[in-house]
Formats: structure tokens, C-alpha cells, sequence
């Protein structure tokens, strides 16, 4: 990939240090079939500024869910690969602000970050306003959003008539994901939730949660707020979910996309050039189902797709070559490693899990994933965040030497632990890769032929996705299993993933010290005073080696030129690029000009 990379860098307020090079925005700089206005910074300008938006024409994105068939969207399934087509239609409480602060404003934001919208650039959605107080959070629902039912969807009786969103339609929601298998991200941090009126919402805190409870609640993934009718009618079907969004469902077609068009009634606004201008600018939108790989990057290729999300990161280099027309746009999504379960022999001995990362080397990792111009450390703490990161150069020593590959360090240190002769293990692995052309397999492979090095044998369990998530959460396994660690937000990487009570500390790890830093993080109402803890305990983690860090995870998307006022933002929730397409217009003179079908549902080269 062309290094499109945003680096995001905190200081007082958080500020985009671009490092932009090669093909695809000057394309889009020299057009003059559109206005560009003033504003947006550096961000808008390297593709193409902020230009006066035009409506109409077929937008035909691959997202990142469409590889496989769409899962059973009622929460009681808990298919996390629902989210994504759900927030097409639907929407979160709350986003962040990239009109005020990414593309569009001031450059701060660069909203590339997964699972974390600062919050000091966050906005409201569906409320207004919120409130925390010590035992609670109120939220002021905003008044005239409108659910929007198709004429299919009225026809068929899901919903009699377009009707406004209210509070209580919030706290059913919440509730119901509450009582699905979902509902245990809690973990008793969630009282009574109920409306005080029209528009008012209480969601009550036992205990001191609001990071949680704004972040799982109010721009997670899955926090999309569906309607009490849609729960009522058969919320297992696509077709039956009414949603506020910019897009309204057309039509589901297995194995071959789904479809979407203009909600007429949409709420939200973006001013542009002083103007006002109700958004979506789209008519339609048609997301195709690809499976293969090289069928997806073929159809970006020939334009018969607009935009694909996430290709495989060994896709970039021959896409730039290729097809330098193409705007990009790259970032790390987190870090992917492997957990050591240190509730069990022989990884409850702190030294042993020490030795692991030492006998590991991250270097031949990184290259694996592809990650090497990436940060090496980057664990348990988000590299971009200097409030909070400590960097490799200034970690305790015993800390730093953790990340210098040293087998016959690591064999004795395992002898010295009482395991001359190694021990055995078994390693638990998905047969599903990791996006970008990587299996899981594979870096199994690797890491039994490093661990083989310092005596530890390595079976390999490699199972089907569905399968392997069922053993993974219900923690049956022992030995070693594959993660991946979303690190933006900093209190609930270590609240959800290092907790012991965290859903996701898949490894079991727990000790006094983190889980006393850890609680004092989550009860921290100041911010700086925050910051230090989560500083100072990071490097007390990493010592501890609950996970061994393989390296950052590259991630990116692509889109043509012709696709207007994106700026590539990856999301401005929990890493869904589909709530920014509500922005998006298509500039059908370019379109044609290029020498593509200005119009249509299939983007094909003209003859």
C-alpha cells in the first residue's frame, strides 16, 4: 500500500502527523468537475478537499463482513459479524466528530482507530447529551430522528408507519442485548436502565463504569439501537430490521449481496461551504458478497466495485503498481498475540511465560504479519498515545529484554524453573485467517519451530472458526490460544482484555498489583491522573507476559477517485467503515470521464 498512514500522536489535544506518498490524490486534485471549499487541513487536502456534494447514483462497496453470507442478526444468536451490516440501517448512541475534528475540521482526529473514539472527540448520536454522575448515567435522547420502515417492511406489518425514536425504545434495546449470551460484557457494571420521560434515559452504575458503560452501550460494535417492533416481528432476518440510518434495507439476496437504499426521512445534516445539506447523498447502495480474495481485488481493479474494505495487506504493493489511480489509506488495527494460560501449569510460573517471549522471536513475527514498518513494541499499551505509552528505550530493564531473541537464554531459564527437559503443549488455533492473507495456521507453525528450539513441544489444535470461538470463550482449552488485542481505548484494553473478570482476558492471568491498578483506572474520573496509572502499569504487564506480542496488525482500504469527501476515516464508532458512507458522493463526471458507467448497480468499464 501506498503509505497513506495517519500516525496518531496525543499531546494536550490529539494531532495527525501525515506521512502521505505516491499515486491516487493528485488524480483527485485535478478534476474540475467540482467545487472544493475551504477547510479540512491537511487530512481533506492530500484527497481531494472538501467538495460541494451532488446526489444520486449507485454506491458498490465490499465491506468487511461480506466475505461470507450475512449471520443471524438477532442479538440472541451472538454473531459479532451482524454488526457490520446492521450499521448500515442503524445507528449507536453516539460517534465521533469527524466534521469538527477529522477530515472535514480541524485534522486532530484522524478516526482510524479500532474499538476507541477519544472522547474528547466524540459527538452525540442518537442523544444529544449525556451526564455522568458517581451511580449513573443520564442520556438525552435527540427529539424528531425517526425510525423508517420500507413500504416492504409496512406491507408486511414489521412496522404500521414511520414513527420517532423515543428513550424507552433505548432502554428495551439494552435490555434485550443484556439477556443475550452477549449481555456478560457487564459484569455487574450495569444497574436498572429505564426512561424518567419522552427523551431521558437513566442507565444506573453499581458500581463506577461510566468507560464501560459509554463504550459498550454507546459505540461499540454491536451497540446499534434496533426497534421493539423489529424484536417483536422476527429479528432473525435482515428484511425486518427498521432502523434511524441514512440507508434503509432493500433486499437480501444469499450468496450475492444486499442492497440498500436513501432514507428520505434521515435526521442528520453536514454543513459544507456554509451550506446544509441532508445527508445520505447516495440512492443506493449495493454491498456484493465475494468470498475469494482475488475475485474482490479483481472487481476493484475494473471498477466494478467502488471502495474495498480491508484487502489483504500482500494486495497493497500490486494494487499501488497496478492501479495508482487508487486512493488509499493505512493504520494499525491492534496486536495480535498469543495468550498463555497462567491459571495452569506450566504457565502460572511467572519465569516460564518470560522464557516463552524470549525464546520467541518477534522479528520473524512481524514480517509474518507484515508489520515491520509498525512499532516493535506495541503491548499492552496503543503506541499512538504517548499520555499513556512508554516507549521500547525507556521500559525497565526487564521489561526491554523480554523483545531480544535469545533461545539458550530461554532453555535455561525454563531449566532453572524446574523444566530441564521442556514440557509439552498445546496450542489452540482458528482454521479462519487473519484478513490479509494470513493464517493462523501458518504463525502456529512458525512459533512450534521456535518454541521447539528452547524443549517446548507444540500440538497444534487447529479448529473451525465457530468451533475454536466456543472453546475460546468458554476458556476450554489449556496451554497456549491465538488473540488479539484491540489497544486504542487504554482503560478497557486492560478492563476487558488484563482484568480478571475481563470477557476477554482469555489467558486467566491475574495478579494483586494489576488487578488493584485496574480497578483504580476504572474508577478514575481525572483524566491525567488516569493516564498515569494506565502508564505506569503497562510496562508491569508486558514484564508479566500474559500474552507474547507477535506484532502490530496492518490494515487499510481502497477506493476510487471518483468517490467524494472521504477522507479515509476508518470509523467513527467501533471500526465500521459504513457509518461514513452517509458522507460519501459520487462524482459521476469523473466517473464517466475515466471511462466507467456513471451509473448502475454494476461499476463495468465501458466498451
Amino acid at each position: 500500500m501506498t503509505k497513506k498512514i495517519l500516525w496518531l500522536g496525543f499531546s494536550l489535544l490529539l494531532t495527525a502527523t501525515l506521512a502521505f506518498a505516491g499515486g491516487g490524490a493528485d488524480t483527485a486534485a485535478t478534476t474540475t468537475a467540482v467545487e472544493v471549499v475551504p477547510g479540512g487541513g491537511d487530512i481533506a487536502a492530500q484527497y481531494g478537499g472538501i467538495t460541494v456534494p451532488q446526489y444520486g447514483g449507485t454506491f458498490t462497496p465490499f465491506i468487511g463482513k461480506a466475505a461470507t453470507d450475512a449471520a443471524n442478526p438477532d442479538a440472541m444468536a451472538a454473531n459479532p459479524d451482524s454488526f457490520g451490516w446492521l450499521s448500515i440501517m442503524q445507528e449507536r448512541p453516539i460517534y465521533g466528530d469527524n466534521e469538527t475534528y477529522g477530515g472535514f475540521g480541524t485534522g486532530e482526529w484522524a478516526f482510524q482507530t479500532n474499538a476507541f473514539q477519544h472522547p474528547d472527540f466524540q459527538k452525540g448520536a442518537l442523544i444529544e447529551s449525556w451526564e455522568i454522575e458517581n451511580d449513573k448515567i443520564t442520556w438525552q435522547v435527540r427529539q424528531g430522528v425517526m425510525w423508517a420502515p420500507s413500504d416492504d417492511q409496512i406491507a408486511r406489518g414489521v412496522m404500521a408507519a414511520p414513527r420517532e425514536l423515543v428513550a424507552e425504545d433505548l432502554a428495551t434495546d439494552i435490555e434485550y442485548f443484556r439477556s443475550s449470551p452477549m449481555g456478560n460484557r457487564f459484569d455487574g457494571a450495569l444497574g436498572d436502565v429505564y426512561a424518567t420521560g419522552k427523551y431521558e434515559l437513566v442507565l444506573e452504575m453499581p458500581t463506577f463504569s461510566a468507560d464501560k458503560l459509554m463504550y459498550f452501550l454507546g459505540y461499540e460494535d454491536r451497540s446499534t439501537i434496533e426497534s421493539p417492533e423489529t424484536r417483536a416481528f422476527d429479528p432473525s432476518k435482515y428484511e425486518n430490521h427498521v432502523g434511524t440510518g441514512p440507508f434503509i434495507i432493500k433486499e437480501y439476496v444469499i450468496g450475492s449481496h444486499m442492497a440498500f437504499t436513501r432514507n428520505s426521512l434521515y435526521w442528520d445534516e453536514v454543513t459544507i461551504g456554509g451550506t446544509d445539506y441532508q445527508m445520505p447523498f447516495i440512492d443506493e447502495m449495493v454491498t456484493p458478497i465475494i468470498p475469494d480474495p482475488s475475485t474482490r481485488i479483481a472487481a476493484l481493479r475494473t471498477g466494478s466495485i467502488d471502495f474495498h474494505d480491508s484487502p489483504g495487506s500482500q494486495d497493497w504493493a500490486g494494487l499501488d503498481q497496478t492501479n495508482p489511480e487508487l486512493l488509499n489509506a493505512s493504520y494499525a488495527d491492534g496486536v495480535t498475540t498469543v495468550g498463555l494460560r497462567s491459571d495452569e501449569p506450566p504457565f502460572d510460573d511467572r519465569n516460564v511465560r518470560r522464557a516463552m517471549m524470549i525464546g520467541t522471536d518477534i522479528e520473524a513475527t512481524r514480517r509474518m504479519l507484515r508489520s515491520g514498518d509498525l512499532p516493535l513494541h506495541a503491548y499492552p499499551i496503543y503506541y499512538g498515545n504517548p499520555a499513556v505509552y512508554t516507549p521500547i528505550d525507556e521500559l525497565p530493564a526487564e521489561a526491554r529484554e523480554l523483545y531480544d531473541y535469545n533461545p539458550a537464554k530461554a532453555r535455561q531459564m525454563l531449566a532453572d524453573a524446574g523444566y530441564p527437559d521442556g514440557f509439552e503443549i498445546d496450542f489452540l488455533v482458528s482454521t479462519r485467517g487473519l484478513g490479509s492473507g494470513i493464517e493462523w495456521t501458518d504463525i502456529a507453525s512458525l512459533l512450534q519451530e521456535q518454541w521447539g528450539e528452547i524443549g517446548v513441544k507444540v500440538n497444534i489444535d487447529a479448529q473451525e472458526w465457530l468451533t475454536f470461538r466456543e472453546n475460546q470463550y468458554s476458556r476450554n482449552y489449556h496451554g497456549v490460544v491465538q488473540l488479539g488485542m484491540e489497544l486504542a481505548n487504554p482503560v478497557l484494553s486492560l478492563v476487558n482484555g488484563i482484568s480478571s473478570t475481563g470477557f476477554l482476558n482469555h489467558s486467566l492471568y491475574q495478579t494483586p498489583v494489576t488487578e488493584d491498578y485496574i480497578s483504580r483506572i476504572q474508577n478514575e474520573r481525572d483524566r491525567d491522573r488516569q493516564n498515569t496509572l494506565i502508564k505506569e502499569v503497562g510496562p508491569i504487564i508486558l514484564s508479566d507476559v500474559p500474552e507474547v506480542p507477535l506484532g502490530s496488525s496492518p490494515n487499510g482500504h481502497y477506493w476510487w477517485p471518483w468517490i467524494r469527501n472521504h477522507f479515509g476515516e476508518r470509523s467513527t464508532s467501533d471500526g465500521q467503515l459504513q457509518e461514513v458512507f452517509r458522507y460519501l458522493w459520487i462524482d459521476q463526471s469523473l466517473k464517466e470521464e475515466m471511462g466507467f458507467d456513471p451509473v448502475g448497480t454494476a461499476n463495468r468499464p465501458n466498451p
